[in-house]
């Protein structure tokens, strides 16, 4: 086998290289030699531009597409990271300064241009097809047909058949060059699409999210053809349209929202501020989902690029996927909504910010750019809800901390239980009677299990009341899981229609609880799946808050800390964003002071507080009150007129034009002399 220069290869124009290179060779790299091919050898050539114009960064293997897919395919996201691996060494070789990266980034995207254009027009003859008895290749697969042939009305039997025919496309000797696998393992159709077309359509699901309790076992391949499946896929098609409006405009205006909330955080400075205050985080490993339920990725992978404190040597280090070691301890960390000691009122530091602002380009609002990404994948998903379509699973049942010594969830996280450490406490179970307007029904019945549940009750909160030194302690508890309001089992309601209850002065039932089976289900949530609504709602929940929810948060005294933890978890459930997003949205919701209407954002050694964006964004001056909502109640309050707690925006410009330009550049106007 012959053997080439990388290099001298890099030299060569790609359109000379496409009629030179023939088969396979090995190519010398300034870090060792490798086996390649033609094909790949020329689509790394489009990367290659970078090395004629900057001829001093060294030729590595990393730079060669080969390198990048190893042993898999060529997929669509090979030229990203191929054309990433370039161009970070040619910024460490030549200095990583910010101009040099904004013309490393203007050089990458040319390159992808160009190579797109090279596969719209000259891959004709590469094009391949695909029928029928390719997808019957794959269904009578001796892989697919072990699972397919224990298929019941099960959550986990559906489950472990998808994940069997994923493993079939992919590692099955026999498949390897089905057209159908070789789509699925270079990425170019979506992996859960392609397991419904072959497998089982699985657990449907209404607009309202509840799940049709009946799922579909034939996939769109044998086609559905009972009358039963038919109406319930067509409500897929019911819930494309129904996201392409409401929900999506919900969305996309709090997207408006969240940037005008953000943008005071402007400017990204060079170098560390040298703060001391510390965010401490638990690093949690990644959990495989239960129950058809999804699981959670590894805090690693969301942390990448922040800095921690590595005590032994008392130097800062970034988090890398890669650093596994970290999974398991609590780590000192920087975040800018800690504590940044930069002195610019309305920018961080790069440090605090993390590694990812080698990626921010110059003159670039931080809180717009940090608020932008983050919401973009919320509204993308939104939007293209019906192609996220799968075999529906409900959401579990997250218990905070604090309470998880008196309740607990199920197996199939649908229900709740009361834990045994309640036995000897005396326990007494408060319930709102605006929460069980069917209680007078269960001492009318002669069989609880004539009763619909959630016709007895529907209950977002309870109360627990125990008997611990003496005293009794009340206990709320929140049991709506994303808009699913908890009702009371049937157990539940055969004890309380053998022993009664009580009221007290406010009227809320008032349920013993000493002769209760602590293995017994208490409360059980609907059937209904957490939509993209839903989950967007729960994360507009978390950020823009209320005032009441404000009052809460005061009495339990909640943190911003406690807040980026939940928004974290939240987020990361179903999108994908580095924490160092999350930490500047943070602290663009945050100000000093609402009591004392301060609305500044807080810095080091000043005070800090949760905001309510109803009351921040406008409270922030008039520039963002103009571009907010409900002008008339901003122009007739008393506090638009008063100078403190302001902030400076970048919306300001629109009120005040010259006074915002000179304040930025105070040589503007000055005239010529």
């Amino acid at each position: 086998m012959k053997t080439y220069s990388a290099r001298k290869m890099a030299s060569v124009p790609t359109d000379v290289l496409k009629e030179m290179l023939k088969g396979r060779f090995m190519l010398a790299f300034d870090d060792g030699e490798m086996e390649v091919g033609s094909f790949e050898t020329i689509i790394s050539s489009f990367g290659w531009e970078m090395h004629r114009k900057y001829p001093n960064t060294p030729m590595l293997k990393k730079h060669h597409a080969r390198s990048v897919i190893g042993k898999g395919l060529l997929g669509s996201k090979t030229h990203l990271k191929l054309f990433g691996n370039i161009g970070w060494s040619v910024i460490d070789a030549y200095g990583n300064t910010p101009q040099l990266r904004d013309d490393i980034a203007r050089e990458i995207y040319v390159c992808t241009n160009k190579l797109y254009n090279e596969m719209c027009t000259g891959l004709e003859e590469y094009v391949v097809s695909m029928d029928i008895l390719h997808y019957f290749q794959v269904m009578d697969h001796p892989m697919v047909r072990e699972t397919e042939a224990k298929l019941c009305d099960d959550p986990d039997s559906i489950d472990a058949h998808g994940k069997q025919i994923s493993h079939a496309l992919r590692v099955a000797p026999e498949l390897m060059r089905n057209p159908i696998s070789l789509a699925v393992r270079s990425g170019l159709v979506r992996e859960s699409q392609a397991v419904q077309c072959l497998g089982v359509r699985g657990y449907a699901k209404d607009i309202n999210g509840a799940l049709f309790r009946k799922p579909i076992l034939r996939g769109f391949c044998k086609g559905l053809r009972y009358f039963h499946d038919m109406l319930v896929e067509s409500r897929s098609a019911a819930m494309s349209l129904f996201f392409q409006s409401a929900p999506l405009k919900n969305a996309e205006y709090f997207a408006r929202k969240l940037q005008l909330l953000c943008q005071p955080v402007e400017r990204l400075h060079p170098g560390d501020c040298g703060t001391q205050n510390y965010l401490h985080w638990h690093v949690r490993d990644e959990e495989p989902g239960q129950a058809g339920r999804p699981g959670r990725e590894c805090d690693l992978d969301h942390l990448d690029g922040k800095y921690y404190l590595d005590e032994e040597t008392n130097t800062l280090k970034a988090i890398s996927p890669n650093d596994r070691h970290l999974i398991g301890r609590t780590l000192k960390m920087r975040f800018v909504m800690a504590g940044c000691a930069h002195p610019d009122p309305n920018g961080v530091c790069e440090v605090c910010f993390g590694k990812l602002s080698e990626s921010i380009p110059l003159n670039t609002n931080l809180g717009q750019a940090c608020a932008s990404a983050t919401t973009q994948q919320q509204s993308q998903l939104v939007l293209s809800n019906k192609h996220y379509i799968g075999s529906a699973t409900v959401e579990g049942i997250v218990i905070e901390p604090e309470y998880q010594q008196y309740i607990g969830s199920s197996e199939t996280g649908s229900a709740y239980l009361f834990k045994p450490f309640l036995k000897d406490k005396n326990p007494r179970l408060v319930i709102a009677a605006s929460g069980a307007t069917g209680m007078s029904d269960v001492q009318a019945v002669d069989d609880v299990r004539k009763l619909g549940i959630t016709h007895v009750s529907e209950i977002d909160s309870i109360s627990l009341i125990v008997t611990m030194m003496g005293q009794d302690i009340y206990v709320p508890i929140n049991l709506n899981i994303a808009r699913r309001k908890a009702s009371m089992t049937y157990d539940m309601l055969a004890y309380i229609k053998h022993h009664g209850w009580d009221y007290n002065e406010k009227g809320n039932y008032i349920i013993n609880l000493n002769n209760w089976d602590f293995e017994k289900q208490a409360f059980q949530l609907p059937l209904r799946d957490h939509s993209m609504f839903d989950y967007s709602k729960l994360i507009t929940g978390i950020i823009e808050s209320s005032k009441e929810k404000l009052k809460r948060r005061k009495k339990d005294n909640t943190s911003p800390e406690s807040v980026l933890f939940e928004l974290f978890d939240v987020i990361n459930s179903r999108l994908n964003v580095n924490a160092a997003l999350l930490d500047v949205i943070i602290l663009g919701a945050m100000v000093r002071s609402v009591q004392d209407r301060d609305y500044r954002i807080p810095k080091a050694g000043t005070e800090r507080d949760l905001g309510v964006t109803a009351l921040t964004v406008p409270g922030r001056g008039a520039g963002p009150a103009m571009a907010y909502e409900d002008l008339r109640k901003t122009l007739l309050s008393c506090d638009s007129f008063l100078p403190g707690g302001r902030t400076h925006h970048p919306m300001d410009v629109f009120v005040c034009p010259q006074e915002t330009v000179m304040h930025r550049r105070p040589d503007v106007f000055t005239a010529e002399k």
